[in-house]
């Protein structure tokens, strides 16, 4: 029984299989990481727009941003947290009047 390629010449398909599809998922890992970090600004872009239409400060949103860096002062974000519970129980209350 006759092969019509031989074995270099298989050897040679599987290399050039080998290298194309080393390159195809190259070119996949790059664009999946610029979608992920296009999808990962656009999300800081929202929480930052939420936190300001919330009326927190600049301070209080760079602090929380650090802290998503994991370069935060424990101290400072639970004072954070508890000025923000405080609002939502102002906010509660001034709703529950109307």
């Amino acid at each position: 029984v006759h092969h019509p390629m031989s074995g270099g010449e298989w050897l040679a398909v599987l290399m050039l299989v080998g290298i194309v599809g080393g390159v195809a998922i190259s070119i996949v890992a790059i664009i999946t990481g610029h979608y992920r970090q296009v999808a990962l600004d656009d999300m800081e872009t929202t929480l930052k727009m939420e936190m300001i239409n919330r009326g927190m400060s600049a301070d209080d949103i760079k602090k929380i941003l650090r802290g998503k860096t994991g370069q935060f002062e424990p101290e400072a974000i639970a004072g954070l947290f508890d000025a923000m519970k405080a609002n939502r129980g102002s906010h509660r209350r001034r709703h529950s009047r109307a």
